[in-house]
């Protein structure tokens, strides 16, 4: 299919058939609007392309050399700072589903969290001997989330990570999921998460913050590490994490694990984001379209190709190790 026609990819778990044909939020009855589109003038995807646009590079010649990507992540040694950032449902385009996806990212030394999936196919993404962290939704129900926890563990992950922007819905109500109803947490049940996580020797992380407010307390907290993110544009009129990076990082400072992801095409928005303050860079859309077209040759192929992009950054702009990559590289455009 020619690409410029090819339907943007959905997750299913935020779909309802019935839904759809009448344009009707399922929990609320309201109108349903499952994606506000690239064209919408709120559309954070979009607003987020134009921050990561803005940034320009400053290319350093004298005295540089081939550069490196190997880094280490949750105590892994890596050969990228390119990440899997957390799908589910992939047994859409291969029947081993994340299992599948997951040998591409073993293959790539890469890092991979996952979206909400079972026990036993957790399991098997493990076994495949990839570095996974294992996702958790905010789930009402909190044995739930302490018995994923649980199996996680035995499972071999190498982390949790909970989806804490998925608390509520547009009209500020608890979320639906079709997986179980979600909700807010107080500030005592993500602590008491986090030390459920490191009770079985597993680091615990958030992913959707945005505001280094919330940086401190999850540090204050317990959790290991953040994950900046608007969700790939969940909902409207986000800031770019890109933009929040840096006053994320100074409110955290520089030892604390700062992940991030959202609109990441390429090894140079890689570099941007590296640069801003991430330790490492997760990414989705492109990994899926290359797991729909390829499998796990396609995950692979994906991965090496935006890590040799990144490479290239590097060495145009006189960095030779990642340590290196920072804001001295960025100019931006007028406007922003």
């Amino acid at each position: 299919m020619d690409e410029a026609k090819r339907p943007p990819v959905q997750h299913p778990a935020f779909e309802n058939k019935e839904a759809k044909k009448d344009s009707v939020n399922p929990q609320k009855g309201r109108e349903y609007v499952p994606d506000i589109g690239q064209g919408a003038a709120g559309s954070s995807d979009r607003i987020t392309r134009a921050y990561l646009d803005s940034m320009l590079l400053v290319y350093r010649h004298l005295g540089a050399v081939p550069p490196s990507t190997e880094t280490r992540i949750l105590n892994r040694d890596v050969s990228t700072p390119i990440m899997a950032s957390a799908l589910a449902l992939l047994e859409r385009f291969d029947p081993d589903g994340s299992a599948a996806f997951a040998r591409g990212i073993q293959r790539a030394g890469a890092v991979m969290w996952t979206g909400w999936i079972d026990n036993e196919m957790f399991r098997r993404v493990a076994d495949t001997g990839a570095n996974a962290v294992c996702g958790v939704k905010p789930f009402q129900d909190n044995d739930k989330i302490y018995e994923a926890i649980e199996k996680a563990a035995e499972a071999g992950a190498v982390g949790i990570c909970m989806d804490i922007d998925h608390c509520f819905d547009d009209t500020g109500a608890d979320c639906g999921f079709v997986f179980g109803q979600l909700g807010h947490k107080s500030l005592a049940e993500i602590q008491s998460y986090a030390a459920a996580a490191s009770a079985h020797g597993l680091p615990f992380f958030l992913k959707g913050i945005l505001d280094p407010a919330d940086a401190i307390v999850a540090r204050k907290l317990g959790v290991a590490g953040i994950v900046v993110s608007h969700h790939q544009g969940i909902w409207c009129y986000a800031a770019p994490p890109a933009m929040m990076l840096q006053e994320i990082r100074s409110a955290v400072g520089s030892e604390y694990p700062v992940f991030a992801d959202c609109g990441v095409h390429s090894g140079v928005d890689v570099f941007k984001y590296l640069a801003a303050g991430a330790d490492a860079v997760g990414v989705a859309r492109e990994l899926m379209t290359a797991f729909s077209k390829k499998g796990a040759d396609g995950v692979y192929d994906r991965i090496m190709f935006m890590n040799d992009e990144l490479k290239g950054t590097m060495a145009k702009t006189g960095r030779a190790t990642l340590k290196e990559i920072d804001m001295s590289a960025i100019r931006f455009r007028s406007g922003w």
